[in-house]
């Protein structure tokens, strides 16, 4: 992962896991993390396709990202 990918990834996931966003909610979507973010849609599907592994989100077509994870759930996986 590219350094500005790999920092956003690791920004918004310390975000969820601290419950910025509830389980169920949507959660950051593509175009917001091409146009505010400065990535191209490959690096923004990177970041979406990593937090999705690891059980932060799930991807929903149609909908985009949905928080799957609720603090105090446990650990996700680093």
């Amino acid at each position: 992962m590219l350094q500005p990918t790999r920092e956003l990834h690791e920004r918004l996931r310390r975000s969820i896991l601290r419950g910025d966003w509830p389980k169920g909610s949507r959660g950051p979507a593509l175009r917001d993390l091409i146009d505010i973010h400065g990535l191209n849609r490959s690096q923004a599907t990177l970041v979406l396709e990593e937090l999705a592994r690891e059980g932060l989100i799930v991807r929903v077509q149609g909908t985009g990202p949905v928080i799957a994870y609720t603090p105090g759930q446990g650990r996700a996986e680093p």
